[in-house]
């Protein structure tokens, strides 16, 4: 009976662990965080499940720094035909907060304003702002049109 008892101490102990990690997103976000890092193109905005503004082409795209304490920049930057880009002096200061079930872009000074993050791989960035706006952006990798 000990052990009856002990195998389904044991099992609901392994349950409750389990059920925790799958459930909370932020912890599934910031072990990849650092992708984040470098050059992302939006590609549309929807809100209330339509699509409300789709980009075929940009005249800036988005550059992310963070360092290893969560704390950087986000700054937009023009792409030049050389490779190159037309860098600003503009940055806005970004830091990333968690709670039990989000993951947030945090922006300025005073954290005026922030997004949810959707979701976070190498390719892809999805968030999502306080009005119900979605951003879906690629990842942008520049390129010289000059030695083609």
């Amino acid at each position: 009976m000990k052990k009856i008892i002990s195998l389904l101490a044991i099992s609901f102990v392994i349950f409750f662990i389990s059920c925790n990690k799958n459930n909370n997103i932020a912890d599934n976000y910031i072990k990849n965080i650092k992708y984040i890092n470098g050059y992302w193109e939006i590609s549309k905005v929807i809100k209330n499940g339509q699509v409300i503004k789709n980009y075929d082409f940009n005249g800036t795209v988005d550059f992310y720094f963070l360092d290893d304490k969560n704390q950087g920049y986000r700054k937009k930057v023009k792409p030049i035909i050389n490779g190159s880009f037309d860098i600003s002096m503009h940055q806005m200061v970004l830091k990333i907060k968690e709670d039990k079930k989000n993951l947030y872009l945090v922006y300025g000074e005073n954290e005026e304003y922030s997004e949810t993050l959707i979701k976070l791989d190498s390719m892809i960035l999805i968030t999502k702002n306080n009005d119900g706006r979605i951003f879906e952006y690629k990842r942008f990798y520049p390129k010289n049109y000059l030695n083609e």
